[in-house]
């Protein structure tokens, strides 16, 4: 498994949070990265329990012509990659005309058309890199705090409850990992993007910063000085 970064940006709105006013949409973004972060977190944890061969990559910002993907887990074994979406949703979510909702009715991204558009960019890359492995792709709800009502008979929907099996099921497929995957895991790490180009941050200077050392207590958006 390659090692798990922060993102560079939620490292930089952590170390600007307390010292300048985030605007609103600056502040659900920022926590947004927060709890996204921390749900692929505790999926990782849940990889610790696949046995068989495999190679895993996280968090790859892949380009493809002109179009970004991010894959946030991808575990690849002799025969399968799969495509793992992680999502740590929490509360209710309605599913209604092929359409998510919140509780309060705000319309999100169907996160199933996302999966898709990944799974299609991933397989040009994969197949001009000599892989011939299929692509099973799965969105995984990591947190069990969510539920989503009305919810789609979908084979590539995982709720937390699920997780377990569909780990097991990995497992019952033998795996080894052979040199040639090897190079080919190494070719594809090599064709991620080592930067995102999606970066926008706050504006700020130096001398409106708030000056000081923050509280170290271990509530994570705590953003108070002593």
């Amino acid at each position: 498994m390659n090692a798990q970064k922060e993102p560079l940006k939620l490292e930089i709105l952590r170390a600007l949070s307390g010292r300048i006013q985030f605007d609103s949409l600056e502040d659900k973004h920022f926590e947004s990265l927060e709890k996204g972060y921390k749900g692929e977190q505790d999926w990782n944890q849940h990889m610790k329990c696949i046995k068989i061969g495999h190679i895993h990559l996280l968090d790859l910002l892949l380009k493809v012509h002109s179009t970004f993907l991010q894959a946030d887990s991808l575990p690849i074994t002799e025969r399968t990659i799969y495509l793992f979406e992680i999502k740590n949703f929490e509360g209710n979510f309605i599913f209604e005309n092929d359409r998510w909702y919140t509780s309060s009715k705000v319309e999100i991204p169907n996160p199933l058309n996302q999966l898709k558009r990944t799974e299609l960019l991933l397989k040009r890359i994969l197949q001009n890199l000599g892989f011939s492995q299929e692509i099973e792709s799965y969105l995984i709800f990591v947190n069990p705090l969510f539920h989503l009502y009305h919810s789609p008979i979908h084979q590539s929907i995982i709720f937390y409850p699920h997780i377990p099996q569909l780990l097991r099921r990995i497992n019952a497929r033998p795996s080894k990992i052979y040199p040639g995957l090897t190079v080919k895991a190494n070719k594809l790490k090599e064709e991620a993007l080592t930067t995102s180009p999606f970066t926008n941050l706050p504006a700020c200077e130096y001398t409106s910063l708030k000056k000081g050392i923050k509280c170290c207590c271990l509530l994570i958006l705590c953003r108070k000085f002593p």
